[in-house]
């Protein structure tokens, strides 16, 4: 993947639709891997719970976990939307940042950070980007962009710094080194720019000084 023109993003922008937060929410708790993970807890509990060879506690005790999973999540959207307008309506502007050094997301003193090797996925849905980490993650909704084409340039610079860090991370998982320039090359690197300096100096001094 070829880096992108830009290579940051700053975005400052106002949460201005609780419905747009909502979904956002939602997303990473209907991801795949949440919903296995609830679903995964519910059976464990289900299976605490369950007298020996009794499949009627087992089902009963599946539902309440299952019930219990469910409330849990949809308080938590819920919490996470009411947060984020409550902060828009004191007038604090959320900021995103993507560079080469990771991603920086505040709404006043709500902060969250992270590095490029803790984002699982970028995806972009209907002009929303969503950076994703293990759980959970940043939702940057399609209006804090100026236009679609600005909401791919993002994604597409958050994808290729992830698939870096993915590739870097790989190396070194492999037992070899993240790719390092060849100190030689850099050095005769050097000392050719540092010729071409002292012929251009020369040159301009003999042009104004001719014999």
């Amino acid at each position: 993947m070829s880096l992108p023109v830009k290579t940051s993003y700053t975005l400052t922008y106002m949460n201005a639709n609780p419905i747009t937060v909502w979904k956002g929410s939602l997303h990473f708790l209907t991801m795949p891997r949440s919903i296995a993970f609830n679903s995964i807890a519910c059976v464990l509990f289900a299976l605490s719970m369950a007298s020996p060879a009794s499949l009627t506690t087992f089902l009963s005790s599946l539902a309440t976990a299952a019930c219990l999973a469910l409330i849990i999540a949809l308080g938590s959207a819920l919490l996470n939307t009411a947060t984020i307008m409550i902060l828009s309506k004191l007038n604090f502007a959320c900021t995103t940042i993507i560079d080469e050094h990771g991603i920086r997301d505040s709404l006043g003193p709500v902060k969250l950070n992270y590095k490029w090797h803790q984002i699982s996925d970028v995806k972009m849905e209907n002009g929303n980007v969503y950076l994703i980490a293990l759980f959970n993650g940043i939702h940057v909704p399609a209006y804090a962009f100026a236009d679609y084409a600005a909401a791919e340039d993002f994604a597409n610079l958050a994808k290729h710094y992830q698939a870096a860090a993915r590739q870097k991370e790989n190396q070194i998982t492999a037992g070899g080194t993240p790719h390092q320039p060849d100190p030689d090359l850099l050095l005769k690197a050097l000392q050719a720019e540092e010729e071409a300096r002292w012929l251009e100096i020369e040159k301009k001094h003999q042009e104004q000084n001719p014999s």
